[in-house]
């Protein structure tokens, strides 16, 4: 588990803003140089773009995807077209909170990650939420944007499965975004069930 630089315990000396290939070479440069080898990546949330970029970039390198209640690229653009102007306003203000907080892009991982592609047959796992996230409505959103917002994540979560000829989707039933708040043990658990399923191919 690491922090990646401006989160956490992580720091670096010229903060700026990244793009997807930033944060990806981020990762694959400390990788080499803690000598990890081969990976199974478990990332979360905005995480889902860095680790299948990193598996499309570093195919050789990726044994396997657990991918944890990760954001899907047309998530936002859903979102701002369906979404009222106010409330389409406090999602771009929350985005833009995370740019400047990170210092990663989200809009550039969104749009990158589209031309990403896993290899044939790559093992991942979806989990996915099965309580709704709506602290959102704290930043004063409508009813009907929380609605939105929680209704198109989760139509999304159901369409991660197609990444890969090799998948496996599940529902953390008690467990909303934030994983480790609810459920951590269900995350170690489908580490190891998909570490099993590697020790079988």
């Amino acid at each position: 588990m690491y922090d990646r630089a401006g989160i956490g315990e992580s720091k670096f000396s010229e903060p700026h803003t990244r793009t997807l290939s930033e944060l990806v070479e981020e990762l694959h440069e400390l990788s080499v140089n803690e000598r990890w080898g081969d990976l199974v990546l478990v990332p979360h949330s905005f995480g889902g773009f860095i680790g299948r970029a990193f598996a499309d970039k570093y195919p050789d390198e990726t044994l396997a995807i657990l991918l944890i209640d990760v954001a899907h690229e047309d998530w936002l653009p859903g979102l701002k077209a369906k979404m009222s102007p106010a409330d389409w306003a406090i999602m771009e203000g929350i985005v833009d909170w995370n740019t400047r907080t990170f210092h990663e892009d989200y809009f550039n991982a969104q749009e990158s990650v589209r031309g990403t592609k896993l290899r044939d047959g790559l093992p991942i796992t979806v989990l996915s939420r099965g309580i709704a996230h709506t602290t959102i409505r704290v930043a004063r959103m409508s009813y009907e944007g929380v609605d939105l917002y929680e209704a198109g994540h989760q139509a999304l979560q159901a369409r991660l499965p197609d990444l890969s000829s090799n998948s496996e989707h599940r529902v953390a039933k008690y467990s909303s975004h934030l994983f480790n708040d609810y459920d951590p043990w269900l995350v170690i658990d489908e580490i190891k069930l998909l570490v099993s399923r590697l020790a079988k191919e």
